[in-house]
């Protein structure tokens, strides 16, 4: 196997997503590193600054703890990590995070801010957002087309803008239509 690069991902979320990640890193050859919250569940900036190191290439963690509602300082954690390493992308599970407090991606600072359209914004359920920045989006290329672009005459797409604090977050809407 070719050398493994590390990827951080804390625990203090819900497990499906943290076995999405397990099979990525295991797909990819990635080492995968678990950080733990202090004991009131608050992630602690100092724990990702001592935590990532050159070979970390991707942080994920969540703005908004689902099961015990702990705000986690956001900002201050993507400072940590970027002065460490500045080229370590950083995704913020925001499920929690819009509708019910303010979020300002810009001022956050992430590369990536992924949230539910159905939890905080009130949106339809399946519906979601994610921010990307301007400067990663333009290097990205569509992994996945699916089978809707072949039936488009079933399927209906709305597009639906949402702002979070002055950023347009694009929310696709998929809506099978009855034959």
């Amino acid at each position: 196997m070719g050398k493994r690069r590390q990827n951080n991902y804390n625990d203090n979320g819900a497990s499906c997503k943290f076995y999405a990640w397990m099979r990525l890193a295991k797909k990819l050859d990635l080492k995968m590193v678990v950080l733990k919250p202090s004991q009131d569940g608050v992630l602690n900036p100092n724990t990702f600054f001592n935590a990532v190191d050159d070979s970390t290439k991707f942080v994920a963690f969540q703005h908004v703890s689902n099961s015990m509602g702990t705000i986690h300082p956001v900002k201050e954690i993507i400072k940590a990590v970027k002065k460490k390493n500045s080229s370590a992308l950083v995704y913020i599970d925001g499920s929690q995070g819009p509708g019910h407090l303010p979020v300002d991606v810009n001022d956050l600072g992430c590369d990536f801010y992924g949230f539910s359209g159905h939890k905080g914004p009130l949106g339809p359920q399946g519906t979601g957002g994610l921010f990307v920045k301007k400067e990663l989006i333009k290097n990205m290329a569509v992994m996945e087309l699916g089978e809707e672009l072949l039936l488009m005459s079933q399927l209906m797409t709305l597009n639906c803008s949402l702002q979070i604090q002055g950023q347009n977050v694009l929310m696709l809407v998929h809506l099978i239509l009855p034959d």
